[in-house]
Parts: structure tokens; sequence; C-alpha cells
């Protein structure tokens, strides 16, 4: 064997090895967690007006022209640990804003309106996660809601409304949710049930002034709910392969979808993960309009059927990789209250379904007394 050769089969070698950690594994392995730990991602002045476009598409009846921004962050902290558990603190908050015309048309009757929202939120609480699985075994939550809803519908009424909700709620699943069904492999798919039991209690009060065919209400309400409940989780999530969410930084995409809303945010029908064996977590991850449709949870408080195959995997909120500084500070600038990212999209339909119904329901119900809170179908009052 020559020199020359002998010499390229070296630099080959070492080339290869050069090579080698660029590529992507195919498989990701179970992580290994300490106190201390940090993820953040963040969404800052997302563009509402494509979400409710394609919503309006899907509606029956319905047009709008809206447009908002809305802003989300969350940190997740590795704050204790056990035999079995790791305990992870969850920090999030929101705020949104939004204005526009909504129109309906019903029963032969097309009416119009224009509609004004704002939302800040803060929330705080823990995950718990196995540490054989990184699988959600139970959680605990504290959210706070403040938000601003005025409509005005020029001869039919108006509407301004101010709500301040606090949630706290408790949940276990049983047996814990494998998410991520380790070892994370490209081509794979798995599903995954569990029995979800809530409890909890729903206070606030809802105040303002509604006039309705000529007749003004004053709106003044005290909410006090007990939530105690158990629901099954059948979800299905895949790895169809690998994206670079940030340069140097490759992700296994795990789009989730089936049935049952898990009350941690981000385990949900209708959201794609992005976990990174880097950071040991997920890195980032989108909530998709079509899927967040498709769950029970947001159909049962439509007004009619939406065909979630109109709106498709659209992106609801994208959150990306951002520094646990930037995504407290931006938090602390919100100057309130938090909300869970599915939670968003119920409070953009309850708009729309007050917007439909007091434009339409109340001229069926022309000559009686207006109800402002039975605006809502299927209740007495704002279902939040």
């Amino acid at each position: 064997m020559g020199v020359k050769t002998t010499l390229a089969g070296v630099c080959a070698f070492f080339l290869l090895l050069t090579i080698l950690p660029l590529a992507a594994p195919q498989q990701a392995e179970l992580p290994t967690w300490n106190v201390g730990d940090t993820w953040a991602m963040g969404a800052r002045d997302v563009d509402l007006g494509p979400i409710f476009k394609a919503l309006m598409e899907a509606t029956p009846g319905v047009t709008a022209n809206v447009s908002g921004k809305v802003s989300y962050f969350v940190i997740y902290k590795v704050e204790g640990e056990d035999a079995q558990h790791y305990r992870v603190s969850v920090t999030q908050g929101m705020e949104m804003d939004l204005s526009g015309t909504i129109s309906g048309t019903r029963y032969g009757t097309t009416s119009s309106g224009s509609v004004r929202m704002s939302m800040v939120a803060k929330g705080d609480g823990n995950s718990y996660y196995t540490k054989d699985k990184l699988a959600l075994a139970k959680g605990d939550m504290a959210l706070n809601l403040t938000m601003d809803l005025s409509m005005d519908m020029g001869a039919m009424g108006s509407m301004d409304m101010r709500a301040d909700m606090v949630v706290n709620i408790s949940f276990t699943a049983s047996p814990p949710l494998d998410i991520f069904n380790f070892p994370i492999s490209v081509g794979e798919s798995w599903t995954v049930e569990s029995d979800l039991t809530t409890t909890g209690r729903v206070t606030g009060k809802v105040t303002g002034k509604a006039e309705v065919m000529g007749t003004e209400r004053s709106l003044d309400d005290t909410v006090d709910q007990q939530i105690s409940e158990t629901t099954r989780a059948a979800l299905s999530m895949s790895c169809p392969g690998t994206v670079d969410v940030q340069p140097a930084l490759t992700c296994y995409k795990i789009p989730i979808s089936g049935t049952g809303a898990v009350p941690s945010g981000m385990l949900a029908p209708g959201v794609v993960l992005y976990y990174s064996p880097d950071k040991r977590f997920v890195a980032a991850s989108d909530v998709t309009f079509g899927g967040a449709m498709g769950a029970g949870a947001l159909r049962s408080i439509t007004t009619g059927p939406i065909d979630p195959s109109k709106v498709g995997d659209q992106p609801f909120l994208s959150a990306r990789p951002v520094s646990e500084q930037e995504a407290r500070s931006a938090i602390e600038a919100m100057g309130a209250k938090g909300i869970n990212l599915v939670l968003v999209a119920v409070v953009v339909i309850i708009i729309i379904v007050v917007v439909i119904a007091a434009i339409v329901v109340i001229k069926r119900r022309r000559g009686a007394e207006a109800q402002p809170y039975g605006l809502l179908p299927g209740g007495s009052g704002p279902d939040f």
C-alpha cells in the first residue's frame, strides 16, 4: 500500500469522525433530569387574523374581519425529585388583544356587530413526571384570568363585560400518560389511554352592562363552581421525522391527536411537540387549530358543526426556545394573570358564540324579557 493511499485513508477516517456527530440519531433515549434543569419557550405578538379567517371559513353562515395579537411564554423547571418522580414547576403567562366585526346569518336573519377583547393572564403549577418513562402522573395549577369584552350590535344592543376568574385544580392520570414512549424512534407510532381525575374550584366575578332590544341590564354575577370529574384520554402520537427548530438544535417532531384534553397546556390533541435530545425535554411546540377544533372540549361549545378538515394543520400558537430570563421578563411585563393554551382557543370561540347568539337568538325572542347571560347555548351563564 502506498503512502498516498494510506494518508488518504487516514484523512477519510478522521473526516468521517467529524461528520458522524452532525447526523441526527434515529432514536432518542430516556434522559436523566437534575434539580435546577430549566426549559423556556415563547411566542410574541402572534397575528390572530389568519386564525379567525380559518375559523370563519369553517363555520356555516358566519363571516368576520378580526385583527389582533397574542403573546405566550412558559417556563418549566425541575424543582425536586423523589425515588419515583421529578417535580417540575410550570410558570406561564399570556396576553391577547383583538378587535373587529362579525356577521352571522341564521334562520334567514343576517346581522352584524363589532367586538373588542383584551386579556391578561398568569398561572403557576406543578407537573410530576415518572423517572422510568417521563410519563405525566399528576399535577396542580392555579390560573387567574382577567378579560374585558365589549360588543356593539347597533339597534340590536350592546354589551360591556369584565370577567375576573380564579381556577385552582389538581389532576391525576391513571396510568401516567406516556407521551414520549422512549426511546423515540423516527417512523414510530404509539397510543396511550388514561383516566384523568380532576378536582378543584372555579371562583370569580362577572360585571358590566348589557343593552338588548332597548332594555338595559346590569351584570353582577358571582361564580363559584366545584370541579370533580373523571374523563378518559385516548391519545395517538407518532414521530414522522426530525426538524431543525433552530440552527444546531434538531428535534423529534411528535404530533398528538385523539380525544381528552389534559390540563397541562402542552399535552392535548392538536399540539405538536418538538423533543430535543440535547435539551432532554420539549424545546418547542405548536398548537394546530384543526386539531384543537377536533377536541371534544371545543366541539361542545360551538354553535354548529365545524369541519376540522377546512382548518387543517394551521398553527394556532408556535412557541420556540427562549432564555429563562427572557420568558420571566415577558411574563412579569404582562402585569396580571395566566391561562392554559387550550383555554385560549375556548375564549376565542366563546366570543363568536356570544356574538352569533346575540345577533340571532335575541331577535327570535323579540318581546321576551332580555336575559344577557342566556346568550350562550346550553347554560345560564358564560362557561369559562
